[in-house]
């Protein structure tokens, strides 16, 4: 594919968001709060927005956490997620209604569900220990942060080029090209490098934005290898294994380096599959329960 003459780099093209949304204050507030205040205290900063709060209500008694007797309160609520659990709660919450206005140029319901699918998978991914977990939970997943954001390179083309976008999505399914590779040639980089200047900006944690730059291409981190290494695995095996994306186009290459280096071998790759099959159903509890379902 040959450019098409529009190169700037990522840096210009996320600075030139007129528009461009912030993570809302409430959710350094509230992880601020899981870390260092009181459940009284994490208790009433939901309850001050009370969108988020009858979500996290709907999320404590979805499917994803089991849920017995219905709970009908935010420190009930609290109480049955931890604080830890709500942390991952409280982001992906509300991460998806800081881009609830690209609607029309993104199906956002497939979006999520992959990027819920790969941030819960990750820890699967990040050891071999792993495939003996009963359950995995954000709370104990030190990876779900980075595995959620590492395609919000996509939203943020999405809010800054609609057109242009649309025409990446369009060559790469006309000619065969992964998404990637397709706004390469029309924007002159790709949304692994848009995602990681955009958290940059937010002042996300490094690696965060290292694993969103380097998830489509592992093999060149030189920092917070464990991490990139974690989330390319889980967004590539959600893409191949999860439900049909409708703004990815072909998948992306795949780093067996990156699957060796964290200690997997060929003989588990069957029970793997199956593992992270049954999980990728499990995310799509969480993500039913987030986006409203």
């Amino acid at each position: 594919m040959k450019p098409d003459g529009r190169r700037m780099g990522a840096e210009e093209f996320i600075d030139g968001i007129a528009a461009l949304p912030s993570p809302p204050a409430m959710l350094q507030d509230v992880l601020h709060a899981a870390d260092h205040g009181t459940f009284n205290q994490i208790a009433r900063l939901v309850e001050r927005d009370l969108g988020l709060a009858a979500r996290v209500l709907r999320i404590a008694n979805s499917a994803f956490y089991g849920a017995g007797d219905r709970i009908s309160n935010v420190p009930m609520a609290l109480g049955r997620l931890g604080t830890r659990e709500l942390k991952g709660v409280i982001l992906s919450s509300l991460m998806v209604d800081t881009f609830k206005g690209l609607r029309d140029a993104l199906d956002l319901e497939s979006f999520w569900r992959h990027s819920f699918a790969s941030g819960i998978a990750s820890r699967l991914l990040s050891s071999p220990s792993q495939l003996d977990a009963d359950q995995l939970s954000l709370g104990d997943n030190p990876f779900y942060m980075a595995g959620l954001l590492h395609h919000v390179g996509i939203l943020a083309e999405a809010l800054q080029d609609p057109a242009g976008f649309a025409r990446a999505r369009a060559v790469a399914a006309a000619q065969g090209h992964s998404l990637a590779e397709a706004e390469a040639c029309v924007f002159g980089f790709d949304h692994a490098e848009a995602g990681a200047v955009l958290l940059e900006r937010w002042r996300f944690p490094e690696e965060t934005s290292d694993a969103a730059r380097y998830h489509l291409r592992p093999d060149e981190a030189v920092r917070n290898l464990e991490t990139v290494r974690v989330v390319h695995l889980s967004a590539m095996l959600c893409h191949e294994l999860g439900p049909v994306d409708s703004y990815e186009g072909v998948a992306p290459w795949f780093s067996e380096r990156a699957f060796y280096e964290l200690g997997w071998t060929q003989a588990q790759l069957p029970a793997l599959v199956e593992k992270l099959k049954a999980t990728i159903t499990r995310a799509g509890q969480f993500s039913d329960a987030v986006l409203c379902r």
